[in-house]
C-alpha cells in the first residue's frame, strides 16, 4: 500500500465509530453561514447541543466578575454570538446547577421526549440566576469568532458603499481569518451579530456590487469518546448525563456538514521522467530548444502552422493565480510581476514561517538544464509550475506561456505541502481565505491548481468548493486532473477541486497528454501505454495538453524537465487568460471555448471531453472556421443551414443521431459549437443545451449529401481545389465537412 493510500484510508475512518486502540482525536474548524440572528441562533445552538449531548464539549470555569446572568458571561466570554436561546439557557443550568433555578421537570432515564426542547433529558423552562460577583462559574470551553465575507450582490447593481477593508480574527487554535468590514464601521458590540452590509471591492475600475454576510467560526478538538471531563460536573439527578439520545448520536445528522476536516494533498508531477531531453531547437531563449513541443502544441502548428499573432499591448489586464507550493520568486528567470499572498493577509515575504527560497549568486548564467535526479521534484513544484506560465522573454533560460505579455499580473497563494498531508484542517481554510481574498481585492480572473486534495469521507466541509461556487461569474480555475489513473466514467471521483469540474460551470479539469501533435493519447508509464499517468474520464474532466518532460524553472537558478498534470494544468491556464484578455469572456464562456476549440480526436472521445488545447482556433472569435477532407480551409461567416428537399432549399438545423441510444436531434445553427468528423458521417458534436455545452459522439440522420452550410468566405487557403475570392458565398456540402468551429456567439 502506497502512503497516499494509507493516509487516505486513515482519514476515511468514521467520526462517530465505536472506540478502538486507533481511534484519535481530531481537529476540525467548524464554520456556518448565518444571513441574520435566526440562522446564527439555530447554528450555535446544533453545535453546542450536538457536542453536549455526545459528551464532546469541553468546558472552563471562569468567574462571574460584575457580570450579572450567565448569558452575558458566555457572550463576553465568546462562547455565543447573539441573543440566547432557552436550550443553551437549560445547558449552562445543568453545567451550574446551584447557581440556576429553573423549574423543570426530569424524564425517565433514556426516555425521550416527544414534544418540547430537551437537553440531556431536561425539558428548557423558564430560569432564574442565582450568582454572586466573582463566582466561578462552568461554560463550554471554545470561543466562536464572527466575521463578514463578501458575496457577490446581484439584486442591486447600483448599490453604492464605503471601501472595504480587512481585519483579522483569530481562532484560538492559531488560525487567523480574514474578517471584512466597510472602513467606516468601528468596533463590535461583544457578543452582536453584525448585520449584512452592502459594499463594493472598492479597488477595480469596475467595482462589483458586493454584500458583507456574516460567519460563525470556531476551532477545536473532537473527541472520539465521551470526555471524562463530564464526569467531574456536580449533578442533581441520579442518572448522570445519558449519552444515548438518538436525536444526537451521529454528528452526520446536525453539524457535521458545517466541519472543514483535513486534507490530503498530492502534487500532480509525475516520475516518469524517461528521455528528459527530447525537445526540438525553436525560439530565442537559450534553453527554448527544450519547449518546442510543448509551444508547438500549444499553438497546434501541425494545423495551423504558426502561433496567432497579436499586439502583446493588446490583451487587456489579466491577474492569474497560482495555489502551489512557496515557488522561488528571486528565480533568475521570472520577473517582477509576481507578488505573493500568504496566509492571513501577510504579503511580504518573511513575514510568516513559510520562507522565500533564494537563488544562487545573481552572476550565473541561468541556463543550466538539470537532469531530472539533479533537483528535488517534491521541493520545487511550485518554481516549476510558475516558470511554465511566468518565466518572460529576456534571453535568459525559457520563456513562459504568459511571460511575454506585459497586461498579466501573477499572484502566488502558497500553501504548506507537508501540514495538508497531515490532516490539517487550517490549511484549506487558508487556501479558501486567500482564494476570497484574491478575487475581492485583486481582481484575480484565473486560478491554477496543479494539484489535488482528498477529504474525509465523513461529509466534511470543503471551503475550497464554497469559494468556487461563490465566484462562478468571476473566476475560473483550471485543475490539474491528477496522476493516479482513475476512470472517473465507471467509478466515483473523489480528486478535488478537479471533479468539481463535472457540476461546476466555472471549474476546468486538465488531463495530461503525450507529446504527440498528430494524436490525443493520454499521459502513461513508459513501455506500458494501457498504464495511465492522468486521471481520465469524458464524464468529468475538460481538456487535456501536453505533459511529459515539461521544461521550466526550478531550483538555484536552474531548469530542468517534469512529468504530470501539474505541467498540462499551466498551459490551459494561459489559454484561458490569453482568451479573457483579448475578449471579454466570463468564466464559463471562456471554459466551453477552450474545450471545444481544442484539438479533438475520436479515439479519445470516452477520456477527455474536449481534446488538446488549441490556443490558435480558441483565437478565431470573429469568423466561423472550416476544414474540408480535401485539405481546404475556410474562414468566414456561416449563414446557414439547409437540404435539398427533391430540388427546393429548405432551412434546417444541424440534424443527428446519437450513437449511444439511436436518438435524433436537431440543434439550429446558433447553437451549433463544433462539428469534428474523422471517418464518414461519424464525429464529435458540441452544441448549446438549457445554456450548458453540450456533447454528443454521433452521425448524421439521413443522407448528408442533401444537406448544406452556406459559407460567405473571407479567406481560403491555397489547398483548396478551387479559387475562392473574398466575399463570395458558397454551399459547402456536410458529407465535406472534416471540422468546422463556430465563431463568438
Amino acid at each position: 500500500m502506497t502512503f497516499e493510500k494509507l493516509v487516505h484510508l486513515c482519514l476515511t475512518v468514521a467520526l462517530l465509530l465505536p472506540v478502538t486502540a486507533q481511534a484519535q482525536d481530531r481537529d476540525v474548524i467548524w464554520t456556518s453561514r448565518a444571513e441574520n440572528s435566526a440562522q446564527a441562533q439555530l447554528a450555535q445552538e446544533e453545535f453546542l447541543l450536538t457536542l453536549f449531548n455526545t459528551g464532546r464539549l469541553p468546558f472552563r470555569m471562569v468567574p462571574m466578575g460584575t457580570r450579572n446572568t450567565l448569558e452575558q458571561v458566555i457572550r463576553e466570554e465568546g462562547v455565543w454570538v447573539g441573543p440566547i436561546t432557552d436550550n443553551i439557557a437549560t445547558l449552562l443550568c445543568e453545567l451550574n446547577a446551584k447557581t440556576c433555578n429553573q423549574k423543570s421537570r426530569e424524564v425517565d432515564a433514556g426516555v425521550i421526549p416527544q414534544h418540547g426542547t430537551h437537553v440531556a433529558g431536561i425539558i428548557a423552562s423558564d430560569r432564574n440566576w442565582t450568582v454572586q460577583k466573582n463566582q466561578m462559574v462552568r461554560i463550554p470551553d471554545i470561543q466562536i469568532v464572527q466575521i463578514s465575507k463578501p458575496e457577490p450582490s446581484r439584486k442591486n447593481p447600483d448599490l453604492k458603499a464605503p471601501r472595504v477593508e480587512i481585519k483579522q480574527a483569530c481562532l484560538p487554535g492559531g488560525l487567523c481569518l480574514d474578517d471584512y468590514r466597510p472602513v467606516s464601521v468601528s468596533g463590535d458590540r461583544a457578543g452582536a451579530l453584525r448585520q449584512v452590509e452592502a459594499a463594493t471591492s472598492g479597488q477595480s475600475d469596475n467595482p462589483r456590487p458586493m454584500r458583507l454576510v456574516p460567519y460563525l467560526n470556531a476551532q477545536i478538538r473532537l473527541s472520539e469518546k465521551p470526555l471524562a471531563q463530564y464526569d467531574t460536573i456536580p449533578m442533581t439527578r441520579k442518572d448522570g448525563f445519558l449519552f444515548e439520545d438518538q436525536g444526537f448520536k451521529s454528528l452526520e445528522k446536525t453539524i457535521q456538514g458545517d466541519l472543514v476536516g483535513g486534507m490530503s494533498v498530492t502534487l500532480e508531477s509525475g516520475h516518469d521522467d524517461a528521455d528528459a531531453t527530447i525537445f526540438g531547437k525553436a525560439g530565442l531563449e537559450p534553453l527554448s530548444a527544450l519547449q518546442k513541443l510543448q509551444l508547438d502544441g500549444f499553438c497546434n502548428k501541425a494545423q495551423h502552422g504558426e502561433c496567432p499573432v497579436f499586439g502583446a499591448s493588446d490583451m487587456r489586464k489579466v491577474s492569474v493565480a497560482v495555489i502551489d507550493q512557496l515557488p522561488d520568486i528571486t528565480h533568475c528567470d521570472l520577473g517582477d510581476n509576481i507578488e505573493l499572498l500568504l496566509p492571513n493577509g501577510q504579503e511580504q515575504p518573511g513575514t510568516t514561517s513559510v520562507t522565500v527560497a533564494t537563488s544562487i549568486a545573481a552572476d550565473d548564467t541561468c541556463d543550466r538544464f538539470l537532469e531530472t535526479h539533479q533537483f528535488q521534484r517534491e521541493r520545487h513544484h511550485g518554481t516549476h509550475v510558475l516558470g511554465i506560465l511566468a518565466a518572460p522573454m529576456n534571453d535568459k533560460g525559457v520563456a513562459g506561456l504568459l511571460g511575454g505579455m506585459p497586461n498579466v499580473q501573477f499572484m502566488v497563494i502558497p500553501f504548506d505541502e507537508v501540514s495538508a498531508a497531515q490532516s490539517d484542517p487550517t490549511t484549506i481554510v487558508q487556501i479558501a481565505d486567500a482564494i476570497q481574498r484574491a478575487v475581492f481585492f485583486h481582481q484575480v480572473q484565473v486560478f491554477n491548481f496543479s494539484f489535488s486534495y482528498r477529504l474525509p469521507q465523513d461529509g466534511s466541509n470543503d471551503p475550497i468548493l464554497d469559494q468556487i461556487i461563490k465566484w462562478e461569474e468571476d473566476a475560473l480555475f483550471v485543475v490539474a486532473a491528477g496522476q493516479n489513473g482513475e476512470d472517473a466514467n465507471t467509478g466515483v471521483c473523489n480528486t478535488r477541486p478537479a471533479c468539481y469540474a463535472y457540476s461546476q460551470p466555472n471549474v476546468l479539469s486538465v488531463v495530461g497528454l503525450e507529446n504527440d501533435p498528430a494524436a490525443v493519447d493520454l499521459l502513461h508509464v513508459t513501455g506500458s501505454p494501457e498504464l495511465y499517468l492522468t486521471n481520465y474520464g469524458s464524464q468529468v474532466f475538460s481538456i487535456g495538453a501536453p505533459a511529459r518532460n515539461v521544461v521550466s524553472t526550478v531550483e538555484n537558478a536552474s531548469f530542468g524537465a517534469l512529468t504530470g498534470t501539474s505541467q498540462a494544468a499551466p498551459q490551459v491556464t494561459a489559454a484561458a487568460a490569453i482568451l479573457m484578455g483579448m475578449q471579454v469572456y466570463p468564466p464559463q464562456q471562456t471554459r466551453e471555448r477552450l474545450i471545444y476549440s481544442s484539438r479533438l480526436s475520436n479515439s479519445a472521445s470516452e477520456l477527455v471531453l474536449g481534446g488538446a488545447v488549441d490556443i490558435t482556433a480558441a483565437l478565431l472569435m470573429d469568423q466561423d472556421w472550416i476544414r474540408l477532407t480535401d485539405g481546404c480551409i475556410l474562414s468566414g461567416q456561416v449563414r446557414d443551414i439547409y437540404r435539398d428537399d427533391s430540388g427546393v432549399w429548405v432551412p434546417t438545423g444541424l440534424n443527428i443521431r446519437i450513437l449511444s441510444n439511436g436518438a435524433l436531434l436537431s440543434k439550429a445553427l446558433r447553437d451549433v459549437r463544433r462539428i469534428y468528423r474523422e471517418a464518414e458521417g461519424t464525429g464529435i458534436y458540441f452544441f448549446q443545451n438549457g445554456g450548458r455545452l453540450a456533447r454528443e459522439i454521433a452521425d448524421f440522420q439521413g443522407n448528408p449529401d442533401l444537406h448544406f452550410l452556406r459559407v460567405e468566405i473571407e479567406i481560403a487557403s491555397g489547398a483548396c481545389a478551387e479559387p475562392l475570392t473574398s466575399g463570395r458565398v458558397q454551399s459547402v456540402a456536410l458529407s465535406k465537412i472534416a471540422d468546422f468551429i463556430a465563431r463568438d456567439p
